[in-house]
């Protein structure tokens, strides 16, 4: 589906045709129809008119959804219903929308994470996670599916609409097979992790003498390699109960284990150290939120990426999950993530390991070559 296909279609207070208030109890007809419907043009024509005037006089126009939501009163719909090939029709009451908490993602629940995903950048990303929580969601009785369509390109799309507020969500049928379900649900979990992460980091900031020293490992290799760095560690340090306590000089490295087409693509790698309060999932998962909103697309294994960040370590923790490896593994044998700990942390002697960090670091080969860079954290 295109990003466009993916928009909530909030539901209308007033009449498409007519303009009439809807007032809490009337009866509303509801369609889903192609944008390419001859009643979307005659219905959305002032609109239509102004982009296409907008689009000549070389303005950028945002593109159009492949469906149109339509709410009417009962005698617009009796005058309109036979004029358009409607995917979908309902009829329900109209009842006000709920007003929104102030901060709805915050509340890190299955709902607000599915209306977040499928506002956000790349909802393409979180294919299998967007339809599973809708199919949650409906078996809770949050959501009602209206209707099942195919859309041009072949795919399923299941057309849902929220029992409170009206709004319609768009959803594609992945066709998940039994061994992708645990992957889907391990992603919702973790992304409902991201949403937890600064308050339980900031709750438990609260607490005298609680916390953990935390190195992290930052790399890039796509767009401007040097700022995406400086913004990664601008936006862990902005985290509540979190402090940073050093940084490494900027490193240019040779590309370690890609694709060959990838090989040279250069990395520039950090390491950053921060005192954090609160627990290690929390800021696990504060460090992945942090990737998500730079811009990071796990396009595929070792490709380029704006901005990597591995927990190098978090204290003394030792853990070997399947989201979260401590210390991390490339800490013993990547020169790119051993040279600069080596910078700012030399005496640190990590779990498992068999001496201090600058001894690691001298028992590593030379290649792949590490450098420090000529760009620095300052700007300008």
């Amino acid at each position: 589906m295109a990003r466009t296909d993916w928009n909530l279609h909030a539901r209308s207070r007033v009449c498409r045709v007519c303009g009439a208030p809807f007032a809490d109890g009337d009866r509303v007809r509801t369609g889903v129809v192609p944008f390419s419907d001859p009643l979307v043009a005659e219905l959305f024509a002032e609109k239509l008119a102004e982009e296409a005037a907008a689009a000549a006089a070389g303005q950028q126009v945002k593109p159009h959804p492949e469906w149109a939501r339509l709410d009417f009163c009962e005698k617009c719909w009796a005058a309109k219903s036979g004029a358009a090939k409607w995917t979908s029709t309902w009829k329900n009451s109209f009842a006000a929308p709920p007003a929104q908490p102030e901060d709805p993602v915050a509340k890190a629940s299955p709902e607000a994470l599915l209306r977040s995903l499928v506002e956000g950048d790349s909802p393409e990303n979180h294919l299998q996670a967007i339809y599973l929580l809708a199919v949650m969601l409906e078996r809770k009785r949050v959501l009602v599916e209206r209707a099942t369509r195919f859309a041009p390109d072949g795919s399923v799309v299941r057309i849902y609409e929220h029992r409170r507020s009206g709004d319609i969500i768009m959803v594609t049928d992945p066709h998940m097979t039994d061994g992708e379900i645990p992957e889907a649900q391990a992603e919702i979990e973790l992304l409902l992790g991201l949403r937890q992460a600064e308050a339980a980091i900031a709750a438990a900031s609260a607490a005298p003498g609680a916390g953990f020293e935390a190195g992290v490992s930052l790399g890039s290799n796509l767009g401007d390699r040097a700022e995406n760095l400086r913004r990664a560690v601008e936006e862990l340090a902005a985290t509540p109960g979190a402090k940073l306590l050093a940084r490494s000089a900027m490193y240019e490295t040779e590309p370690v284990d890609v694709p060959p087409e990838f090989s040279g693509v250069p990395y520039l790698n950090a390491v950053a150290v921060f005192s954090v309060a609160g627990d290690v999932d929390g800021w696990s998962a504060r460090c992945h939120a942090v990737e998500d909103g730079l811009g990071r697309e796990r396009t595929g294994y070792h490709h380029p990426r704006t901005i990597d960040i591995d927990l190098v370590y978090c204290g003394d923790a030792v853990r070997d999950e399947p989201h979260l490896h401590l210390p991390h593994p490339q800490a013993f044998s990547r020169r790119f993530v051993c040279e600069p700990l080596a910078e700012v942390r030399p005496d640190l002697v990590l779990p498992g390991a068999s001496g201090p960090v600058s001894a690691l670091l001298a028992a590593l080969p030379a290649v792949p070559a590490v450098r420090k860079s000529a760009e620095t954290w300052e700007r300008g």
